[in-house]
């Protein structure tokens, strides 16, 4: 039954990804502590349908006893006594007891998917922010390439008496400027390339596969834990008393030296008396829970249905602006390639050129934010993707 338990969870984590995006999954689950303590969970679980497998509630017992004068009189009395004992399940409790495991068995199941869902969630976070700052890291450098030969080329016409002092200068305040934002962009690429490796151990990959997540493991294992408290109520109400036990008792026995013993066989049922009180509270018990948990699996079912709805409307509205921010782009390297000649030419001074190239920066810098939030948003559509009733 355990081999069976843990193959459904392989089978369950595993199966919805695969490539480059499941390897970082992985290696991500490996270092997570709660990873062990899922396990752990799981395999007891499957120890609680083993027992729940049983025919007995409990395992048996075996007592010994004996009883002798020796003491006292020393008249040579003996007596020697075997009891072997099974407790019973009381009517229904076996059956309840059996449904009761298998829900806290599929239950651990479902935690363990929602877990490994959640975690693909934050690799497929981590990894698109990085590819962000690596994005940003590449502009930056290409401002820094662009404002490093702007600043040469003005020293050399100034050398020249082509350029004036004042034009020299704005262009090294340029480069001063792209220098410090590619420094930046250079930590923080290093920062996001850190949080990954902290993630998963590992460098991040190029590029990562992007199935569909779907969080509907997370409303599954709502579900199962709603289930598995119903199954809990039920094996409350059918527990009504201790479990009765039947036993097998054999003596022998003598009186006095020289007697012959005597051996006898006999069979005893231990009954309890119910204990109405007690149960009445464990039923009470396990009804609040299971009806925590039917409200927690009709809020999270809510939520869900909610965001779908609303991130329909923001994946709209970010794919509009994605494509006013590529024509917004389009437009400024336009202007920018004009003004580059146009300065060429004389006809434009420094501080235009130095005005249509941030208004070129500033353009790919939106266009870049637009097309990493459409995917973000895209993302997590994926991830809800059957989540929703």
């Amino acid at each position: 039954m355990r081999i069976l338990l843990l193959a459904c969870v392989l089978v369950t984590t595993r199966g919805a990804i695969a490539g480059p995006l499941a390897d970082a999954v992985d290696a991500a689950w490996r270092r997570q502590p709660e990873a062990r303590a899922l396990v752990a969970h799981g395999e007891a679980a499957s120890a609680r349908l083993d027992a729940a497998a049983s025919p007995f509630p409990r395992p048996g017992s075996l007592t010994l006893s004996q009883l002798g004068d020796q003491f006292h009189e020393g008249a040579g009395r003996q007596e020697w006594e075997a009891e072997l004992a099974w407790p019973l399940w009381l009517p229904g409790q076996w059956d309840a007891s059996r449904d009761a495991a298998a829900a806290v068995a599929a239950v651990q199941t479902a935690r363990l998917a929602a877990s490994r869902a959640k975690l693909t969630a934050e690799v497929r976070r981590s990894h698109l922010e990085w590819r962000r700052a690596q994005a940003a890291l590449r502009a930056a450098e290409a401002r820094a390439a662009f404002a490093r030969a702007l600043g040469d080329d003005l020293r050399r016409r100034e050398r020249a008496g082509e350029a004036s002092r004042f034009e020299a200068n704005l262009g090294e305040s340029e480069r001063f400027e792209a220098e410090r934002a590619l420094r930046e962009a250079e930590r923080g690429l290093a920062r996001l390339d850190a949080d990954w490796r902290l993630l998963t151990g590992s460098a991040p990959p190029p590029a990562l596969d992007a199935p569909s997540v779907r969080l509907a493991a997370e409303l599954e294992r709502a579900e199962r834990e709603a289930a598995a408290a119903r199954a809990e109520e039920a094996l409350s109400r059918a527990s009504t008393r201790e479990a009765p036990e039947i036993a097998l008792r054999f003596k022998r026995e003598r009186n006095v030296y020289g007697e012959a013993f005597d051996n006898s066989a006999g069979i005893a049922l231990r009954w309890s008396f119910a204990a109405s009180a007690r149960q009445r509270g464990e039923v009470a018990s396990a009804g609040a829970e299971r009806e925590r948990l039917e409200a927690e699996r009709e809020r999270l079912r809510e939520a869900l249905a909610s965001e779908t709805r609303r991130l329909a409307d923001d994946i709209a509205a970010a794919e509009r602006s994605d494509r006013e921010a590529v024509q917004r782009h389009a437009l400024a390297s336009d202007n920018l390639q004009l003004a580059e000649k146009a300065w060429r030419l004389g006809q434009f001074d420094l501080a235009a050129l130095l005005r249509a190239r941030q208004g070129e920066t500033d353009a790919a810098d939106i266009q870049r934010r637009a097309a990493f939030d459409s995917e973000a948003l895209r993302i997590r559509r994926d991830e809800l993707e059957g989540a929703s009733p």
